[in-house]
């Protein structure tokens, strides 16, 4: 897992950010929204492809090369992959679609081998109706450029994926009578944990309802409500009951250990998804915001301003200059509540406390409100492990996690950051993407009992400063090779939280027709 050094800001930092982007230094892994996906061209029937990843660095291994990969990179010093890939797809009638893939590696690094399932799943789609069961890699949360964006605050393809049972439709698919004019996507997912959890056993329900107003490919307003839930484990109880608690994300019954929190039935969290998609002749305009929420008293919009908030837009125009640039803001510093230590909440409300403890308030219950600021994102008092699979956090990966297997702890999630992306192509085959990150991490000690809070890293009344770098090159039929794909990576890292680093990634990929 990340380790965490605390020093001073460095003035060099940034004069080194900007020789990296003045050197020219193209790199970059494997496009994550073409990870564990068949290729658009890809033929009907069977073909297989084998790759190998390498990456590394100094002391360990970069931000932006290790994240977003769907747990492919660890952050050790050095590693390599070497993967087999095989696609099946039939089509039968008119509407039907099978496709089933399967993704093994064999992974080196500090620790040793391990041989590791990537992805396996099987798909049979029906005119708009999915049906999928495996290990497969699935973004929730619009970003309109993936690859440009620091991740959804939902899933943002930072952690290995989980095994899941999904149904769902293709996308947004139009309502019929409406000319097109309104379109819906609908999802429903449930799966499985897996490795080392502090609760064992636990099981995620998932589900999303999304609506979009205007023609497709025109501008268009759409909003959408995602809902994750664990639940399971030692917990609470495994029965259709509790699954219909889960689904509808309400109270648990009084032998239901984690319904102790907030009266919930398990650990809820998810977004609301909001945008505007506004394409012109010669270019378009994406505006987006992810207002995440932890617990049902705050889907209610109560956490003020965190969220994610972005911009994208898209030039329509011929050569290597860029064409895609990405404005991202990421806060997560509020929670629902302007008090986030026992201190602060004290200070300001001193005559309502009879003695030094949180639980010596006042009977008076509109005296002051002990739970504010208290959401704790990603975080959860039971299922201790909080928002992360196989030691890596699930949604946007500025939130920090140490530790592992069932002693996974999230680290600092109060945080405020700015980043930037920028992509084009050099030709149809060569294009290139640039980000920079630059965040802010603050105290994350909760006031109340510590079994709510994330361990602290950043002392109280501190705010750690990190950035994060990184350039990047993907070329299709490389070489003049039609099956050869060659990715190249080049982060950087400065600043108090990380130990600094400057590393690099390279992917080969090698298809069989």
């Amino acid at each position: 897992m990340d380790r965490f050094l605390s020093c001073p800001g460095r003035p060099f930092g940034v004069v080194a950010v900007f020789c990296i982007l003045l050197a020219g230094n193209l790199g970059a892994t494997e496009p994550l929204t073409t990870l564990g996906h068949p290729r658009d061209d890809q033929p009907e029937g069977f073909s297989l492809s084998v790759a190998a990843h390498l990456a590394g660095g100094t002391g360990r291994t970069p931000f932006w090369v290790q994240s977003r990969q769907w747990g492919l990179y660890t952050d050790s010093a050095l590693q390599a992959s070497q993967s087999l890939e095989g696609i099946y797809r039939h089509q039968f009638g008119e509407h039907g679609e099978l496709t089933a893939l399967l993704d093994l590696d064999l992974f080196t690094d500090d620790d040793g081998l391990e041989p590791r399932l990537r992805f396996g799943y099987a798909a049979l789609q029906w005119r708009e109706l999915i049906l999928k069961a495996g290990v497969f890699p699935e973004l929730l949360g619009i970003t309109p450029h993936p690859d440009l964006s620091s991740g959804s605050m939902a899933v943002s393809g930072n952690a290995r994926p989980l095994p899941k049972v999904q149904i769902s439709t293709d996308g947004f698919v139009s309502v019929p009578g409406t000319q097109e004019a309104l379109q819906v996507k609908l999802g429903l997912n449930h799966g499985w944990y897996t490795g080392e959890r502090y609760q064992g056993r636990e099981l995620l329900h998932e589900k999303w309802a999304y609506a979009r107003l205007g023609l497709p490919q025109e501008f268009g307003f759409y909003a959408g409500l995602i809902h994750h839930g664990t639940w399971g484990g030692d917990a609470t109880s495994v029965d259709l009951d509790s699954y219909l608690r889960i689904l509808r994300a309400s109270g648990g019954g009084s032998d239901d250990l984690a319904t102790f929190q907030k009266g919930n039935f398990g650990n809820n969290r998810g977004i609301w998804d909001i945008g505007v998609q506004a394409p012109f002749e010669d270019f378009r305009v994406d505006l987006y915001h992810h207002n995440f929420f932890e617990q049902n008293r705050d889907y209610k919009f109560r956490n003020g301003r965190d969220g994610l908030w972005g911009v994208a837009l898209r030039l329509d125009r011929p050569g290597w200059w860029p064409t895609t640039f990405v404005v991202e803001h990421v806060r997560t510093s509020y929670q629902s509540g302007s008090y986030h230590t026992f201190r602060e909440l004290y200070r300001d409300n001193e005559e309502h406390f009879k003695g030094d403890g949180i639980d010596d308030v006042t009977d008076d219950p509109g005296a002051i409100d002990v739970h504010r600021g208290r959401s704790s994102y990603y975080s959860h008092g039971i299922y201790r492990n909080g928002w992360s699979h196989q030691d890596r956090i699930i949604g946007n990966p500025f939130i920090m996690g140490t530790g592992s297997g069932e002693d996974f702890r999230i680290a600092s999630n109060r945080v405020r950051a700015g980043h930037y992306g920028l992509g084009g192509a050099i030709d149809r085959h060569v294009q290139y993407h640039l980000l920079f990150s630059y965040v802010e991490h603050l105290s994350t000690e909760v006031s109340g009992s510590p079994r709510y809070a994330p361990r602290t890293i950043v002392p109280e009344g501190e705010t750690w400063v990190q950035t994060h770098s990184y350039l990047g090159l993907t070329m299709a039929r490389a070489f003049g090779k039609d099956s050869l794909t060659v990715s190249a990576g080049l982060g950087l890292d400065v600043g108090d939280v990380y130990d600094d680093a400057l590393g690099m990634s390279l992917s080969l990929r090698w298809f069989f027709r």
